[in-house]
């Protein structure tokens, strides 16, 4: 009888790590990844207390076969991105008109921004997570006030796809590609 219900337990275990381990398999249908472009320091941010901008481009991938469908807003792309310290701030890109918009990545697609990180000298040679709040139709319901849902999402860190840490160097990047 003990024999059954120790294998019982084991089967529990082993049943619970492989369903964590399909939930983590379904979120990599989706990747992120960053890279560092470039460091820029404007003549009127020099000096002890510098301010620097960072260029990175973030590339959420879909790697799954079949369409993946989420809520950005039209310029303000930024506000999906997260990082995981509060000493570096995304920069937001000025518009006209910043509305909702639903964007159907393909499958094996890829979805390219350009994001500027602002930060101070002592967030030099840090590595740093870099991530993408995925917001469907699916998560957020019928709510008429998205903007509310996405500022929820980044107060506590929920609904982000992570890329893997990013070096922040002192200087350089990866100013070009070749392909």
């Amino acid at each position: 009888m003990k024999l059954i219900y120790l294998f019982s337990i084991c089967s529990y275990f082993l049943i619970s790590g492989n369903c964590e381990e399909e939930k983590t398999k379904a979120k990599n249908d989706l990747t992120l990844s960053a890279v560092v472009k470039g460091i820029y320091n404007l003549p009127e941010h020099t000096g002890k207390d510098s301010i620097f901008y960072i260029l990175v481009t973030v590339k959420l991938t879909n790697n799954t076969n079949s369409n993946i469908e989420f809520l950005a807003y039209s310029c303000a792309v930024g506000k999906n991105i997260v990082i995981d310290t509060k000493n570096i701030e995304t920069c937001a890109n000025n518009c006209g008109g910043n509305f909702l918009s639903s964007i159907n990545l393909n499958k094996k697609q890829s979805f390219n921004l350009p994001v500027i990180l602002k930060m101070t000298r002592e967030n030099f040679n840090r590595q740093i997570k870099i991530g993408w709040i995925l917001l469907t139709k699916e998560n957020t319901g019928s709510v008429d006030n998205h903007f509310s849902i996405f500022e929820k999402n980044r107060a506590n860190l929920e609904n982000v796809i992570w890329s893997d840490p990013v070096l922040i160097p002192s200087s350089g990047g990866q100013p070009y590609v070749i392909e």
